[in-house]
């Protein structure tokens, strides 16, 4: 070795690996030089160093090192040269080569086989560090495609995984598929059977990969038990692809392209509120994945601890392509047989064995790292950053970790665009609050921003904006649900707040526009920040606020082990009632906290707190986070319960007015006395709710109102559900309830029954009264009823009409077998009616449908149509994602049932919204007709309406899915949505659409508005005309506008 120092910056190489070692390739570490990684002997001994004196020793030295290095086959290496006393490390002799931009994902790990050969790109801890380079990688893959070549018998097809393996066998069996061109389907181990079997059916894939644990291999039998037709294949081992034999068979692949916008790979949705679907990605979408990493923070060299992802997710395939597009290597759990499932304890200490300088997870290890003082000090000085993804950050978790020095970085991306934030920030954000969860776009990104408003225009003075994703020259989103600029874009349905710092633009995730719980009251709740605040109850495992429709919100908890290990060894067994007393006691202090923070309309009351069943686990998507409405659903009768528990909260031991002191004075002193338990001692005129009172109360004090004219024998029925937000003053209150009070006293004899039970809606049509004459004349407009039957919303369409009118209505003897039937059914109740044409159609809400097949009937039996009119509702508006037709199974119950659900909350969200949402008697309609759906007791009228809607809906989806083609075409017929749309499109009448301001276009996501403005009716008629109403669904039927456009379109 050579003797003496010199200023090593003078050499060419000694810059490059300065550059490569980080922070100036300056660190003070122990003086060595070449302990070799993954190697029997070192080149040289631990200790060892040389000292030179003159730039050309130091090349000398370097070269001489090479020419060991690569006698040895080595994974890794580490050197130290001591210059000017200080010392630089090159983490490897080699700096990385970045890939040409042109390559596809296969064809950039080949190029690192060649360039790179040497790079660590695996690395794990197995007694001591091991590596993984490019190239032994690269043998790997080979091995994989081999294995993939052996098993199936075609390229052309799609491989589904179904696997619980190590993540370096994962990893290499993904990119055994890019390099084969066979496109492989990722499937959430924590998937359903159902779920499993119809992503194999969209997929339309004849191969199943399973790993060998007996809890994959009794899913994949129970997701193939129906069709039977798919071969299970075993799924590869590290011990197959790391062997030491050499691939041997169809090493050649130079027959296999790599088109960029073809499919690489098929991910799927996380199923959150729907079942999961599939999502494509091309090798463009993966390529442009990679590149997003390209951020500010020089990342070559870089550990990434990659130990928990998930690699079936989005998460844990984007990983890799960041490693390999930047030169990190990615650190994972030793490959064993089961693998090491991640705990937030194991990670922590496999950061550390792994000599990790990032981490990539989800926030729940951070929130426990929170509560372990022992890992602050190696998250603040060994990570450069800690990456989390996949939901927000508890605030208090980002308070003590970001206190403590480390650095947070949140990462917004999804399945459908890949990372939309960028990766990683130069500099980090001084702690204040939330701002662990502050983001900057991605510059790679074509992204808009539009304001998005709730509705009542903000939500507590937050500036709320959603993002839009389009094409653009370094970003692709694998899929469309949006148009912005008269171009397709996609939207996540984030909510995002928006803020400057240091110049910057900042985000943050508010809430998901459909996680919103629009109340009865007109209000809307966000509910994760006060879900993340009781979430930090160390009792809490899961916790999901419930309250869409009702006046009060409350919260589902699903509670953890410790909390029934507790219970038990302080207090014993306790029944379930004393249990669910403890978890409040418990969970009181972050209630408050939560309370505190939140709008007045979203507190809760302590009994609203549920606890679920310890032996039904809340439903998880594979970002491990809840299942939102698959949770509410099965536990419908737990929330109702809920509200049955806080509806009794009456104050009973406040004793209401006697009948025969009913005086004003002693109403307004009742009415005082239940506010002022509730809010103190206010003016008699004063606005409660502008004194602390909030929709809880409300209810409370409306239920002591309820008792008082109970207890005097007065009626009830008349009393709006909104009572107190329509009065709410002492003033108000006490006249009202006088005058109900008064009311009863002087005759009424109507037995009360129900305290909930409001008017009665108007009985069913009868027998034979099939047509119902509103309005004499000529040439009538028949108007068909809506889905649920009744024409009770036409009268006032009888007051203000000028021409003939007659309306169409389900009755006992109208078939409901078939929509084929039905509309046979009413075609010959017209020509009965009205023996010859013109005709003129008119259908009201989702019986559209009906209004376009009579037409076409009439057409095709001769006869004219000069009319066709279509109120807020268009047959193609089904045709809207939200609705699921497009991968709807006819034969699931399942996919009904969620079909149904969906159209249920459309109805609900109608009748809320009419009217400005103040029409009491639109509310209880719409709670009625939820209890029907949900199987809870309702009036005769709203579950006879709520049957006839769900049963109308089957027959209009099985007409659009197969019943307007024979058999035969049926059989032919690939894409069924695209020959209804044909056959829809055929229609020779002219059509008129009405499109209600507040009516079906405000039931969908709001994202979504702008493309389905028109309720689909382009799709299929696009000189149809358009007239725009203000109002709501059923208001516009008061609506002259839309009356005198009904006659004018006629005339």
């Amino acid at each position: 070795m050579h003797t003496g120092f010199t200023d090593i910056l003078s050499s060419r190489i000694s810059v490059r690996l300065g550059a490569a070692g980080g922070d100036a390739g300056k660190l003070a570490a122990h003086c060595r030089i070449g302990a070799f990684r993954g190697m029997k002997d070192s080149v040289l001994h631990d200790g060892g160093y040389g000292i030179i004196n003159s730039p050309a020793e130091f090349d000398a030295l370097l070269d001489d090192v090479a020419k060991e290095w690569e006698q040895n086959e080595c994974f890794a290496c580490y050197y130290t040269f001591t210059a000017r006393r200080e010392e630089i490390t090159a983490r490897d002799l080699r700096q990385f080569i970045v890939p040409p931009s042109h390559l596809s994902i296969p064809e950039v790990f080949q190029f690192h086989a060649s360039a790179n050969k040497a790079h660590e790109f695996f690395r794990y801890h197995q007694d001591r560090l091991r590596s993984i380079t490019y190239e032994a990688l690269d043998r790997a893959i080979d091995r994989a495609v081999d294995l993939l070549r052996q098993r199936v018998a075609s390229r052309n097809i799609t491989v589904a995984v179904l696997a619980v393996s190590d993540s370096i066998s994962y990893v290499t069996t993904m990119l055994g598929f890019l390099r084969a061109g066979i496109t492989p389907l990722f499937l959430s181990p924590r998937n359903s059977a159902i779920a499993v079997d119809r992503l194999l059916q969209q997929a339309e894939t004849k191969y199943l990969m399973v790993s060998s644990d007996d809890a994959m291999q009794s899913l994949a039998r129970a997701a193939i038990e129906k069709s039977g037709s798919v071969r299970l294949l075993p799924m590869f081992t590290f011990e197959e692809l790391y062997t030491s034999n050499p691939s041997t068979q169809n090493k050649d692949v130079a027959d296999v392209t790599y088109e960029l916008d073809s499919t690489a790979l098929l991910l799927h949705s996380s199923g959150s509120t729907d079942f999961p679907k599939l999502i494509k990605l091309t090798h463009r979408n993966l390529l442009e994945w990679g590149r997003g990493a390209q951020g500010e923070m020089d990342l070559d060299g870089e550990v990434l601890g990659g130990q928990a992802l998930a690699y079936f997710h989005a998460m844990g395939v984007i990983a890799p392509l960041w490693c390999a597009t930047v030169g990190m290597t990615l650190a994972v759990f030793a490959p064993k047989n089961p693998p090491v499932r991640p705990t937030p304890e194991n990670l922590f200490n496999d950061l550390r064995a792994s000599e990790s300088t990032l981490v990539f997870c989800v926030p729940s290890h951070l929130e426990a790292w929170a509560n372990n003082p022992e890992t602050w000090q190696h998250l603040a000085k060994s990570l450069k950053a800690v990456v989390f993804c996949g939901a927000p950050l508890a605030q208090q978790a980002g308070l003590t970790l970001t206190s403590k020095g480390v650095n947070i970085q949140p990462y917004f991306a999804s399945t459908e665009t890949g990372g939309m934030s960028l990766f990683l920030p130069e500099s980090k954000l001084s702690p204040h609050q939330d701002s662990w969860n502050m983001f900057q776009l991605a510059p790679h990104c074509n992204v808009r921003i539009s304001d998005a408003r709730l509705a009542d225009g903000t939500d507590e003075g937050v500036a709320l904006v959603q993002a839009f994703f389009l094409q653009g020259p370094t970003h692709t989103p694998s899929a469309f649900n949006a148009t912005l600029e008269g171009k397709p874009a996609y939207t996540t349905g984030d909510l995002l707040c928006r803020s400057k710092i240091n110049g910057k633009e900042y985000f943050s995730v508010y809430g998901r526009e459909d996680d919103q719980i629009n109340m009865s009251t007109g209000e809307k709740t966000n509910p994760l920040p006060i879900e993340k605040t009781l979430a930090e109850c160390e009792y809490v495992e899961h916790i999901v606020l419930f309250g869409h429709g009702k006046p009060q919100i409350g919260a589902l908890v699903q509670a953890t082990p410790k909390f029934y290990t507790d219970t038990r060894q302080k207090l014993g067994t306790l029944p379930q009632d004393e249990l669910l007393a403890h978890l409040r006691r418990a969970i009181a202090p972050y209630l408050r906290i939560a309370n505190e923070q939140a709008p007045a309309h979203s507190k809760i009351f302590p009994e609203m707190i549920m606890l679920c069943d310890r032996d039904t686990p809340f439903s998880l998507t594979g970002k491990q986070t809840v299942r939102r409405r698959h949770v509410l659903t099965e536990n419908s009768r737990l929330i109702e319960a809920a509200y049955l528990e806080v509806e009794k909260s009456a104050l009973l031991d406040i004793p209401g007015p006697k009948a025969e002191q009913w005086t004003i004075a002693v109403t307004t002193q009742f009415v005082e006395q239940v506010i002022s338990r509730h809010i103190g001692s206010i003016r008699p005129a004063a606005d409660i709710f502008e004194q602390g009172a909030d929709s809880l109360h409300a209810t409370s004090i409306r239920n002591a109102l309820l008792r008082a004219l109970r207890d005097v024998g007065a009626r009830t029925s008349n009393v709006p559900s909104d009572v107190v937000f329509q009065i709410p003053t002492v003033d108000g209150l006490s006249a009202f309830l006088f005058g109900a009070g008064l009311h009863r006293r002087t005759g009424s004899t109507e037995n009360d029954g129900d305290p909930e039970e409001m008017t009665p809606w108007p009985a069913l049509g009868k027998a034979g009264e099939t047509m119902v004459r509103l309005r004499q004349g000529e040439n009538p407009l028949i108007l068909i009823h809506g889905a649920g039957g009744t024409i009770h919303a036409f009268p006032p369409l009888r007051e203000k009409f000028r021409s003939g009118l007659v309306a169409i209505q389900v009755t006992p003897d109208t078939p409901m077998e078939s929509l084929g039937a039905l509309i046979d059914f009413y075609y010959g109740k017209i020509r009965d009616f009205q023996p010859q044409g013109p005709y003129r159609l008119a259908a009201f809400s989702a019986t559209s449908i009906l209004a376009v097949a009579l037409a076409k009937k009439f057409e095709a039996g001769g006869d004219r149509v000069a009319q066709v009119a279509l109120i807020d509702h268009v047959p193609t508006f089904y045709l809207c994602p939200v609705y699921g037709l497009e991968n709807m199974v006819l034969e699931s119950s399942l996919d009904r049932k969620a079909f149904h659900e969906v159209c249920c909350e459309g109805i609900c969200d109608l009748l809320r919204r009419d009217g400005g949402g103040k029409i009491a008697r639109r509310h209880q309609l719409a709670k009625e007709l939820k209890d029907a759906f949900e199987g809870r007791p309702a009036p005769e009228f709203s579950t006879t309406y709520w049957r006839t809607v769900e049963r109308f809906l089957d027959l209009m989806v099985d007409f659009m899915l197969c019943g307007h083609m024979d058999s035969a075409e049926y059989e032919l017929e690939n894409r069924p949505l695209e020959a209804f749309m044909r056959w829809q499109s055929s229609l020779a009448a002219p059509v008129s659409v009405y499109i209600a301001s507040e009516g079906m276009k405000r039931t969908i996501p709001k994202h979504m508005q702008e493309e389905w403005k028109d309720l689909g009716a382009m799709l299929c008629w696009p000189n149809a005309k358009f007239h725009h109403i203000e109002g709501g669904h059923f208001d516009i039927l008061s609506h002259m506008d839309l009356i005198e456009k009904l006659q004018s379109d006629w005339i």
